[in-house]
């Protein structure tokens, strides 16, 4: 008899160990899962606010999506019948599902190195996957726990879509969102029957060396290229960098194009910095 409640005992006992041991070895699961450092995302510069902290996960970053999708400028919606995810923005679609490593980007499938994950009525998503799909550079700094996404915004705009024979008319180019910019590139082609290139006037928080302002007005060309000496990294701007003048000589379409739809923004004196353009150029010429 004293030998049956001995071993009854030590059954116990043994349970109990049984049960702390998963629990520690549940909580070691948790502590490698999930940083025990807080992460910290820095959006061109500044800090970003989240409904619920980000955290890493087998050593992502992973975000709320609402949070990082509208600071992007981009559209999510969600299904909750197939727990899918829809982001749209301009003339991008990725589509992803909680769970599942396969994305799809405008009808492309790609692997994706996490997939996104439900956390207390929270949808998570790889920071750097959906960054860099809109658009934006993205660096990690692993000794303070700290994700840096820059991404320039640049406008280029027409002050007037109908312009006469004779009239000037500028095209603006300015950056709504700018952070560590040390220079810009701007290359394109205008209608030169249509009007030509009175003057190029560069202007706002890049104070710096012009490389380059070449326009020929007998081939529809220009290119201009500035650079900052000694910017203080960290810094930020925003405002109007460029104004071209034409004068409108002739009826028809300006047709005003810049190489690879975009302007480039040096974010130091070798990489070009993520620019998402946006274009309003359409001008015509009437008499």
């Amino acid at each position: 008899m004293e030998l049956n409640i001995e071993r009854s005992e030590i059954l116990k006992k043994f349970f109990k160990l049984s049960i702390l041991c998963m629990i520690l070895l549940f909580t070691a699961f948790i502590l490698t899962t999930y940083a025990v450092n807080p992460v910290t995302v820095n959006f061109n510069g500044y800090p970003m606010e989240f409904d619920s902290n980000p955290i890493l996960l087998n050593d992502l970053t992973m975000v709320p999506i609402r949070d990082i999708t509208e600071r992007l400028g981009a559209q999510v919606d969600w299904i909750p019948e197939t727990r899918e995810i829809i982001i749209q923005q301009d003339d991008k679609k990725i589509e992803l599902q909680i769970d599942n490593p396969v994305a799809t980007i405008n009808s492309q499938k790609i692997k994706i190195d996490s997939p996104p994950v439900l956390r207390l009525d929270k949808t998570l998503v790889p920071l750097r996957f959906l960054s860099e799909n809109f658009g934006a550079d993205v660096d990690w700094d692993g000794n303070t726990y700290t994700v840096y996404i820059n991404r320039a915004v640049a406008s280029i705009d027409t002050e007037k879509e109908d312009v006469k024979v004779g009239e000037s008319f500028d095209v603006v180019i300015s950056l709504d969102e700018a952070y560590d910019i040390y220079g810009y590139q701007v290359e394109g082609t205008f209608n030169h029957e249509a009007a030509e290139i009175a003057s190029i006037t560069t202007t706002s928080y890049i104070d710096g060396l012009m490389f380059k302002n070449e326009h020929s007005n007998e081939q529809g060309t220009f290119s201009i290229i500035k650079t900052n000496v000694g910017k203080v990294k960290g810094s930020a701007g925003e405002g109007e960098i460029l104004r071209i003048t034409f004068k409108a000589k002739k009826e028809g379409d300006l047709d005003l194009k810049f190489k690879e739809n975009d302007i480039k923004l040096v974010n130091s004196s070798t990489e070009f910095a993520a620019v998402k353009t946006k274009l309003n150029t359409e001008i015509k010429i009437t008499k």
